[in-house]
């Protein structure tokens, strides 16, 4: 079971008077359910982030809007990663997201197209021998790569290439023949590694904090570009698998989590000392325990739907679910400005990296770990109902700090919604 955390442990920053927490806090409180993040992401004091993302659209360009859009975080740039959906399609989705907010200031850089080690068929032959995950992010879409770039082939159709959020000229920088625009290369060359060094180097130790809510490759080569930057960031991770209950594919595969494994090599990269001992200032770790408890429901999309800014007009338009889908990434970005509402516990943490049948699973240890790098870690691992009440109200609090909704359709979805 999780243990709860020791009060003293609270804050991660620096000490905060107990009574200038929100009344909410207290009641969690008295509930065990504490966090292990200081919350100083106000808007007083705003925190600096850089968001690594695999942007497909939904679940993932909904967790950046919610960052750009929550008055306690000050997003410095986006660095996009393959995941869900092929990088170039992910930073399409993104683009266009930042098109209709008109946020096309906020930097927008590419990173890695492939997993360092892992491909698409070297997980079928695994399949073959282990038995398949449920989810599989690109590999389940479209392994010829780019085939799946483009305007709507199937409007609303993620896997087909659908641009449910319409095809402009400023797309030709991702997609080659989006209003037959020659592709540019302003922003596919992969440079996230690069700016994510340059970034936090510009900034005084501690003021940056990554946020990592895809797989974790550009951390990594990050990380290799200048070792030293682990001990000027922090690092806010959605990843990793403890405990969970609720999803079937977390019964067969309680210790998978697609963030972990996809490109498992560069995690344990991203998540170790290296050899000197150098580690990062700390890590905080939003895992499926948490975050798959917070699902889209018709009831929740009605919700955003009624308020009348565009970013709600966008969310609700743009992922039209229709079913009881995690609000995985969004759940994340959520506990980053509302860390007291779940439990964490402290503990030592890893990824298999051997090529067997754990290969990418989480690994942990409460006491007397390996001691081969493993870092010490904070976990959000459990949540009840109160906390994922107020994980929703967030969501729409944050969605009211938005641009007046207008009266053009934002996205074409040509998917039925909910009723």
């Amino acid at each position: 079971l999780p243990r709860r955390v020791n009060p003293e442990q609270l804050c991660s920053w620096r000490s905060t008077p107990f009574m200038a927490h929100h009344v909410s806090f207290i009641a969690l409180f008295l509930l065990g359910l504490v966090g292990a993040w200081d919350p100083t992401c106000t808007p007083a004091t705003p925190c600096k982030v850089i968001v690594d993302q695999d942007c497909s659209q939904g679940t993932n360009t909904n967790a950046v809007l919610l960052a750009l859009l929550n008055p306690g975080i000050k997003v410095l740039g986006v660095t996009v990663v393959f995941g869900d959906s092929w990088r170039d399609y992910n930073l399409a989705h993104c683009y266009r997201m930042l098109e209709i907010m008109n946020m096309t200031h906020i930097p927008l850089i590419a990173g890695a197209e492939f997993p360092t080690i892992n491909t698409a068929k070297y997980n079928q032959l695994w399949s073959q021998q282990y038995g398949g995950f449920p989810w599989v992010g690109m590999w389940g879409k479209n392994t010829t790569f780019r085939t799946n770039l483009g305007p709507a082939v199937v409007p609303g159709d993620n896997t087909k290439g659908g641009m449910v959020e319409g095809c402009t000229p400023g797309l030709a920088d991702f997609l080659c023949d989006c209003h037959g625009h020659p592709c540019k290369p302003k922003y596919l060359a992969p440079k996230a590694a690069e700016w994510i060094v340059s970034t936090v180097n510009k900034h005084a130790a501690g003021e940056v904090t990554l946020v990592g809510l895809g797989p974790f490759t550009n951390l990594a080569l990050a990380r290799m570009l200048d070792p030293s930057i682990v001990q000027r960031t922090r690092l806010w991770l959605m990843g990793s698998s403890l405990n969970p209950h609720g999803q079937a594919q977390h019964n067969d595969w309680p210790r998978h989590e697609t963030n972990f494994w996809f490109d498992a090599y560069s995690t344990r990269h991203m998540l170790h000392t290296d050899p000197l001992g150098r580690g990062w200032q700390s890590i905080t770790l939003a895992t499926v325990d948490v975050t798959f408890p917070m699902v889209w429901s018709k009831e929740f999309l009605a919700k955003i739907a009624a308020i009348p800014t565009r970013g709600a007009q966008y969310m609700s338009q743009c992922f039209c679910a229709t079913q009881a889908i995690g609000l995985v990434d969004e759940s994340a970005v959520m506990l980053l400005a509302n860390p007291t509402v779940a439990q964490t516990q402290s503990l030592w943490m890893d990824v298999n990296i051997d090529n067997g049948a754990e290969f990418g699973n989480t690994m942990s240890w409460h006491g007397n770990p390996p001691g081969l790098g493993e870092p010490k870690v904070t976990a959000y691992s459990a949540i009840n109902q109160t906390g994922v009440n107020l994980l929703y109200d967030a969501i729409l609090n944050t969605l009211r700090h938005s641009a007046p909704a207008t009266p053009e359709k934002l996205c074409q979805t040509g998917i039925p919604c909910w009723g």
